[in-house]
């Protein structure tokens, strides 16, 4: 039987579409700017996107250099 923080993150990854993504957890693009940027050494790209990202139990993501601004928002769990 499932506990029901696994039931509340099935149902989570359901509700959103969530996808598995290649550096663990889950995501889902929420938003994607119909305006583009092009950015030296990185190519054409939406001026701004906004995803959803879930992490579960041991799932980890540290925080990295990227050449755009990045917002985290924490909406439930344990910090």
């Amino acid at each position: 039987m499932k506990s029901k923080s696994n039931k509340t993150v099935d149902n989570l990854i359901k509700t959103f579409d969530l996808k598995a993504h290649t550096e663990g957890g889950f995501y889902k693009e929420t938003y994607s700017s119909s305006q583009r940027l092009n950015i030296a050494d990185i190519g054409d790209r939406n001026l701004t996107t906004a995803i959803f990202y879930l992490l579960q139990g041991s799932d980890f993501s540290s925080f990295h250099r990227i050449k755009s601004d990045e917002i985290w928002q924490f909406y439930q769990g344990e910090e």
